[in-house]
């Protein structure tokens, strides 16, 4: 049998980690009236809004924990604190699942106690988010990324496809509800065996004598001395579970420079700046009239309590990160890079698009057409294999065509997929959503897969665990803000198509009708993303041409054929 090469082990192991996390994001969904029933047998009072939290403090969780995690990873090492966060996880998906038995067996809890235990779990799904970007990484050289990219992105693009029908599947049998949490005990327990089995951290690459440089080339040699088994530690200073030490006498380029001061205030204010953000875009979405699935929309004003508020505080972090903190809990100055700021506001367009879209689809399935949850996440399916296609063909092409070839064809297929969206009817099923989510899936892995490696191509060291955080957190927060902004487009176009017929009607809403106002519903939802991706189209064009490996080539090439011209310099690299 032939072994994994070390470094598609490493990144499959991340990539394990990591599907549990986004796995939790979606199975959730379809177990809420389960465990609304559930509960209910003691607290009568439990309605809808009061087991969204479930969702609502997981994800919050995640948000508040994402831009700490790069941080933590920098300082303590990225290994240690991803088996920390793979136990915090795996803990309190226990707990989760045990919260139903605790409420039956004491008659107390409840969905506050489950709730707890979902915060407590998503402080661990959080930090997988940058840790397994970081450790998938940082096995390979910047120039061959696109593999990395394309291991680690099969979780992000298949776990809420699979999500659903998983959680039918579970919800449905005798273990009911609480299966989906204990399911992720045996998966993390055994990822945290292998990635503490496998994983042999890479020496920090050393500074070359510039300041906040680093040696180019320091990531390749790492990688290859553990794949020969040998020590790198006399290149750059050995690394106790991930930590970078100081070199050793002699060491080329001098010590690894040692973490500077705690940052405790740019630490609070990233918490509370994001947790506040993001939990006025969940207030927006949540479900005011669940027969018609309104939602409170923008004339909440705690909505804008704290929205502003939160932006408030997230303008004095970055004030603070920028101007004051001399060890930046999130270096905000990588958005000094045109490469990486237009590769992340491609990914939050992108992200938010199709997170919106993971919410939308299922709810007009389920709640319009009748499906179960398991057909519904049959029927989602092809957006999943479509993400796989999109993957392994985008991986294999990314250093022929580039990046930003690749990127703009994978917008071009979702700008596509969403103006055929708009014509659905009252005669669409999930047999005819197929055509339309395989393409729709390809051209988000074609899309998504380019712009992770490109953000993070040129950055090395202990400066990759904070543009991982970096990039995850922003991605994270818009993909919140997607799926809240089309829910409001959905819900209020829901809402006044339901109010025409009822004025028309006398108050009778009849099935058909209902079924009609969805379908116009969520023609008018498709029309708002379209007109967004085709927009994105247009700063796509602003990413690089070539790969990090086809500038290395051309380089070559020049080199080769007697040219005397200067190599292009790397992207700032910030430590």
């Amino acid at each position: 049998m032939r072994k994994i090469p070390y470094r598609y082990a490493v990144a499959l192991v991340a990539a394990l980690g990591l599907f549990m996390a986004v796995l939790d994001n979606t199975i959730v969904n379809v177990a809420l009236t389960a465990m609304q029933n559930s509960f209910k047998k003691q607290d009568p009072n439990v309605d809808i809004n009061t087991i969204q939290w479930v969702i609502t403090g997981y994800f919050l969780a995640q948000a508040a924990i994402i831009p700490v995690a790069g941080y933590a990873g920098y300082r303590f090492g990225v290994k240690r604190m991803f088996i920390v966060a793979l136990a915090l996880f795996t803990v309190g998906s226990f707990l989760c699942g045990m919260s139903h038995y605790i409420d039956q067996w004491f008659g107390g809890g409840g969905v506050p106690l489950l709730v707890a235990f979902r915060l407590f779990q998503g402080i661990g799904g959080g930090m997988l988010f940058p840790l397994a970007t970081s450790i998938s990484f940082s096995v390979f050289p910047p120039a061959e990324r696109a593999a990395s990219s394309a291991v680690i992105a099969i979780p992000v693009l298949l776990a809420p496809t699979l999500g659903p029908t998983v959680g039918g599947l579970l919800v449905d049998s005798s273990f009911e509800w609480p299966s989906i949490f204990f399911i992720n005990v045996p998966v993390g327990l055994a990822a945290i065996v292998l990635i503490s089995m496998i994983y042999k951290p890479e020496a920090t690459p050393q500074r070359a004598g510039a300041p906040g440089g680093s040696n180019p080339n320091a990531a390749a040699q790492a990688q290859s001395a553990a794949d020969a088994g040998s020590n790198p530690g006399g290149q750059a200073g050995t690394m106790a579970g991930g930590r970078p030490q100081a070199a050793g006498a002699g060491t080329p380029g001098g010590a690894v420079a040692r973490p500077k001061g705690f940052d405790f205030v740019g630490l609070l204010l990233s918490i509370v700046g994001t947790v506040m953000v993001v939990y006025a875009f969940n207030i927006v979405g949540q479900t005011k009239n669940p027969v018609t699935r309104e939602v409170n929309g923008w004339g909440e004003p705690s909505v804008w309590a704290f929205l502003v508020g939160g932006l408030v505080v997230l303008l004095a972090f970055g004030w603070y990160e920028t101007r004051v903190s001399k060890d930046p809990v999130l270096d905000l100055r990588l958005f000094k890079s045109n490469t990486f700021l237009v590769t992340s506001i491609v990914t939050w367009v992108v992200r938010a698009v199709i997170f919106g879209s993971f919410f939308i689809l299922p709810l007009f399935l389920q709640q319009f057409k009748g499906q179960d949850a398991v057909s519904t996440g049959l029927a989602l399916m092809p957006q999943g294999i479509g993400a796989t296609i999109g993957i392994i063909s985008g991986s294999r092409l990314y250093d022929i065509i580039g990046p930003r070839a690749q990127v703009v064809i994978g917008i071009i297929a979702l700008t596509i997929s969403s103006a055929w969206l708009i014509g659905i009817s009252p005669s669409t099923d999930g047999w005819s959503l197929v055509p339309i989510l395989l393409i729709r899936g390809i051209g988000f892995g074609w899309s998504n897969l380019p712009l992770q490696t490109v953000a993070l191509s040129s950055v090395t060291g202990p400066a990759l665990p904070k543009a991982s955080s970096l990039y995850n957190a922003t991605a994270q927060i818009f993909s919140s803000i997607g799926i809240a902004v089309l829910a409001v487009v959905f819900s209020q176009s829901l809402a006044d198509r339901l109010g025409a017929v009822a004025r028309a009607t006398g108050g009778q809403i009849s099935p058909a009708a209902r079924l009609d106002a969805g379908v116009g519903a969520v023609s008018t939802l498709f029309v708002v993303v379209t007109i967004g991706t085709a927009l994105t189209i247009l700063v796509a064009f602003l990413l690089p041409a070539k790969s990090l490996k086809q500038q290395q080539q051309a380089n070559a090439g020049s080199k080769t054929e007697g040219e005397s011209k200067e190599a292009p310099a790397p992207a700032p690299v910030f430590d």
